[in-house]
This record gives C-alpha cells, sequence and structure tokens, in this order.
C-alpha cells in the first residue's frame, strides 16, 4: 500500500497498516517536534503541577495524580463526604415533610389451623411360640427355636433325617460318604491307580492344542517362505522341551531349524536354557538360527556358511563350512533324540 510520511509529505510503499513516515531520519524530526520542553518526560521544569486542596506546587508526572500528598487528599474527600451526608439529609427532610401522614389501620392476625394430633403407635404385641426342640414358650415373629444351642440341634437332626446314600469307588469297589458332588474315588491313590495323572496330562495338551504354542512374529513368515522354495519343513513348535521350531530337508538331509526375532529382547538373547540343555544332550547335527527372511532363502538355497548354527557342545560361533561339516550335511544326520526319531526322508512321487 502507499501512504504519505506525516513529517516530510512524500509518498512510500509500506506492507505495515500502522506505519506513518517513511524513514528513521523523519521519526526522529517527528521526536524533536513533539519531545519539546515540557512534553519532553526528562525535562527540567516537567512534572510541575498544582494541588487541588492547598493550591501548593509539587512534582509529579503522574497524570491522574491531583493532590500533592496523602493529607490533602483525606481532608478533600472528608469534606467532600460531608458536604454529600448533609445535602443527603437536607433531601430526605424535604421529601418526608412533602408526604402526608396517614393512619394505618390496625394489623389483622389471621388464625392458624393446628393440624390434628398424630395417632400414637400401637405396642408391637409378640406371638407366643413354642420351641421345636425343648418345648419352651417364647416371644418371637420369626423363631422356631428358643436358643442358639435348639437351632443348631434342629438343623443337625434335620440333616441326620435325610441321609444321602454311599458312593461305589470305581477303582476298588469299596463304599465311601461324601459331601463333594464331584468326587468319584474313595481315596487319591484310587485316583492314581485309574488313570488319573496320564487323563490330566491329556486335558493339558488338549488346551495346548486348542490355543497354541507361543511362537515368534516372524515364526509364519520364515515358515511360509522355506515351504514356498518346496521344501518339506515340518512344524515342531509345539513339542516343548527345548526342541527346535522346525524340522526341514535342504541338500539331500534333515536339520534343525530355530527361529528368532530380532526385534525383541528375548529373540537378540538367542537360546533359552530348556534349548542349550536339550542341545547338549543331542547327539546329531547342528541347530540353525533363523532370525530374517534372507537368511530362510539363503538356507532354502543351502548357503549354510553365513547362517549362525549351535552345535551339541553348546557354543554358537559364525565359522566357515569345513571339508567334515560338507560332508555331513551331505550324508545327513539321522540319530536317535531323546524323545525319538527324525522324520524319513520323505517320498518323492
Amino acid at each position: 500500500m502507499t501512504k504519505a510520511c506525516i513529517q516530510c509529505g512524500e509518498l512510500f510503499k509500506t506492507s505495515h497498516q500502522t506505519s506513518s513516515m517513511c524513514s528513521a531520519s523523519c521519526v526522529a524530526a517527528n521526536y524533536r517536534v513533539r519531545l519539546l520542553g515540557a512534553n519532553n518526560p526528562n525535562y527540567r521544569h516537567a512534572g510541575i503541577n498544582k494541588c487541588a486542596g492547598c493550591g501548593s506546587e509539587y512534582r509529579s508526572y503522574n497524570k491522574k495524580r491531583k493532590f500533592c500528598s496523602p493529607s490533602c487528599y483525606q481532608k478533600q474527600s472528608v469534606g467532600r463526604l460531608r458536604s454529600m451526608a448533609s445535602y443527603a439529609a437536607h433531601v430526605a427532610g424535604q421529601r418526608r415533610s412533602a408526604k402526608p401522614k396517614v393512619c394505618k389501620p390496625p394489623k389483622v392476625h389471621k388464625l392458624k389451623l393446628q393440624p390434628p394430633p398424630k395417632p400414637k403407635r400401637q405396642p408391637i404385641v409378640k406371638p407366643i411360640t413354642i420351641c421345636s426342640v425343648c418345648g419352651t414358650t417364647t416371644l418371637s415373629t420369626t423363631r422356631k427355636t428358643c436358643s442358639s444351642e435348639c437351632r443348631h440341634k434342629c438343623q443337625s437332626g434335620r440333616r441326620r433325617a435325610i441321609p444321602r446314600p454311599p458312593l461305589v469307588c470305581p477303582q476298588c469297589g469299596r463304599d465311601f460318604y461324601t459331601n463333594s458332588r464331584s468326587r468319584i474315588y474313595c481315596s487319591y491313590q484310587c485316583h492314581i491307580n485309574s488313570g488319573g495323572s496320564f487323563r490330566a496330562g491329556c486335558a493339558a495338551a488338549r488346551a495346548k492344542m486348542k490355543y497354541g504354542a507361543k511362537k515368534d512374529a516372524n515364526h509364519k513368515t520364515i515358515v511360509a517362505i522355506l515351504a514356498a522354495h518346496s521344501i518339506p519343513i515340518y512344524d515342531t513348535s509345539s513339542l516343548g522341551g527345548g526342541f527346535p521350531d522346525c524340522v526341514a530337508w535342504v541338500a539331500d538331509a534333515w536339520h534343525l531349524v530355530e527361529i528368532k526375532n530380532p526385534k525383541t529382547y528375548y529373540g537378540k538373547r538367542g537360546l533359552n536354557p530348556n534349548q542349550k540343555k536339550w542341545i547338549e544332550h543331542w547327539a546329531g547335527g547342528p541347530v540353525y538360527i533363523l532370525r530374517t527372511d534372507e537368511e530362510a532363502h539363503r538356507f532354502a538355497k543351502g548357503e549354510f556358511s553365513s547362517i549362525e548354527r549351535v552345535d551339541s557342545l553348546g557354543t554358537s560361533p559364525k565359522r566357515k563350512a569345513d571339508p567334515e561339516d560338507a560332508l555331513r550335511l551331505l550324508i545327513g544326520n539321522i540319530r536317535v533324540t531323546p524323545t525319538g526319531r527324525l522324520p524319513k526322508r520323505p517320498r518323492t512321487a
């Protein structure tokens, strides 16, 4: 926008709506004109005012101040308040004299009707009851016995009146009494002899099959990559006991594969104590640890030298394959495990 300078009158362009001068020199010239004499706050004779109370001169730069001291202000304010009070009394007296006096009629008190008195509550008369056990009379509306002893006798007699029939143990054939509705055997030994521990283990296995074993987040992805290379693979993650997650057929041999997630602290630590203990007792080949998709592709192609492996000694070095390892991988190590045998070579059509 274009504006005219208020100091020199020249036109200048600016983007601010509040700017009124074209340059700093015009601003300085305007200050020199506008702050001359008493208008300058640093002027020698600036700030000299006249008191509204006593009329003396005083120095102050406060434009709202009217008195030289607090005493003058108090005197002026007290005199102003007195004049205002006298004026208000004068006006009130004129108003009173102007109004005519009127005699007010006497007040008539209204009669208040009192509510009728409430009827008194009648005392509750308890009926006389006879105790069903000892026959003494008592005053009660709900109790049927006279004391807690008679109540216990009545309850125990009621229980004995309807005895439960005895149960027959399906293991030893003896009769036994019980208050439990779910008990079947007469003793824990009969429960064990009937195969109760085996049934409990089967129930735990069914629960594990229902909910599934805990796996790493990348378990399904790596198994899918190995299966995409047409590799026979068996998912053994639900066996537990430290056994590896998978068994895969690569390079004409079965190999054990353990899958770890590198994004978690548990996966970065490597093998857990159960897995290390199982590998120490394992007399077969090494266990390969797969963490990423690239390692899964290299494992499927048979490139074992760049993949981390754990031998039966419990160590996990990343070492290069020597001739003995290559021969071991070509021939294959199928030996008896602590829990059984590995699956045989799959049949090809």
